[in-house]
C-alpha cells in the first residue's frame, strides 16, 4: 500500500467499523478519524503525531486542511495512513478535495438504504451513544423512534445529492465505491474488500473489533409510526 487511504462518506455509514477492520490489517498503521472536521477528533493522537498543541489542531482541519494533510503524510512516513472525511467536513471549494483526488486512494463508503442512516443517527442522538463498544455484555434493549415523513424525504434527497456530487467530483480519482450493506454482515467480507483495494494481507480470524453494531433491530420494529414512512424503507442508491 503506497497511497494514503481516505474513507469518504457521511455519518452513520459504517466508517468506524471499516477503519477498525483496516487497523487490524495494518497494525503498524496510522489510523485516524474525522481529522478535517472543525475541532476534529483524535486530538491526543494528532498532538502526539504532529507535535502541535491541541489548541492549534482544533481549527487546523478547517482553516488549512491541506497543511494538516501534509503534516499527517509526513508524520506517518512509510506506515499506512488512513483517515476519513465526510462530504460536509470541508467547503465545496476547499483545496483539500483536489489534493485528495491527486494523492489518496479513496474508499467511497455508501449506505444504499439511506433510511437506515437516518434511523441510526436518531438512535444515537436519543441515547447520546455514538458507538457500541464490543465489551458491553448483552444485547441492547429495543429502542423506539418516531420519524417525521417530511424530514425523512429531505434527508434522503440530501444524501442522494451528496453521493452523486462526489461520484462526479472524484470520477478521475483512485476511487473505489464500497456498499456498507455488502461488508457489514461479517468483518471477513470487509477485510476481503480492503485487501482487494489496498493489497494488504488478510488478518487472522476470528477478528476481535473494538466496536460492534449499535442497532440490530429491523426498522419496522423500532419506528413507532412506521406506516407513515414505509414507502421510504428501500434502497436509494
Amino acid at each position: 500500500m503506497t497511497k494514503p487511504l481516505v474513507v469518504l462518506s457521511s455519518a452513520r455509514s459504517g466508517t468506524n467499523y471499516f477503519l477498525s477492520v483496516f487497523q487490524k490489517m495494518a497494525p503498524d498503521g496510522v489510523v485516524l478519524r474525522e481529522v478535517f472536521r472543525k475541532g476534529g477528533d483524535n486530538l491526543p493522537e494528532l498532538a502526539e503525531l504532529t507535535g502541535l498543541p491541541r489548541s492549534r489542531l482544533v481549527t487546523l482541519g478547517q482553516d488549512d486542511p491541506v497543511a494538516l494533510w501534509q503534516m499527517l503524510r509526513k508524520a506517518a512516513g512509510s506506515r499506512p495512513l488512513a483517515v476519513k472525511i465526510f462530504y460536509y467536513h470541508a467547503r465545496p471549494g476547499s483545496p483539500i478535495w483536489d489534493r485528495l483526488i491527486d494523492e489518496a486512494r479513496i474508499i467511497h463508503l455508501v449506505r444504499r438504504r439511506i433510511l437506515d442512516t437516518l434511523v441510526s443517527r436518531k438512535l444515537a442522538e436519543d441515547s447520546g451513544t455514538w458507538f457500541q463498544p464490543s465489551h458491553v455484555d448483552g444485547p441492547p434493549a429495543r429502542p423506539e423512534v418516531r420519524l417525521d415523513p417530511t424530514e425523512v424525504a429531505t434527508f434522503i434527497s440530501e444524501r442522494q445529492a451528496y453521493v452523486q456530487r462526489f461520484r462526479e467530483r472524484f470520477r478521475n480519482a483512485d476511487l473505489h465505491e464500497v456498499s456498507y450493506e455488502d461488508i457489514a454482515a461479517d468483518p471477513k467480507l470487509c477485510a476481503e474488500r480492503i485487501a482487494q483495494v489496498t493489497g494488504l494481507p488478510m488478518p487472522a480470524f476470528p477478528m476481535q473489533l473494538p466496536i460492534r453494531k449499535q442497532n440490530t433491530w429491523a426498522i419496522p420494529d423500532i419506528v413507532s409510526n412506521y406506516n407513515e414512512i414505509a414507502d421510504f424503507d428501500k434502497s436509494h442508491l
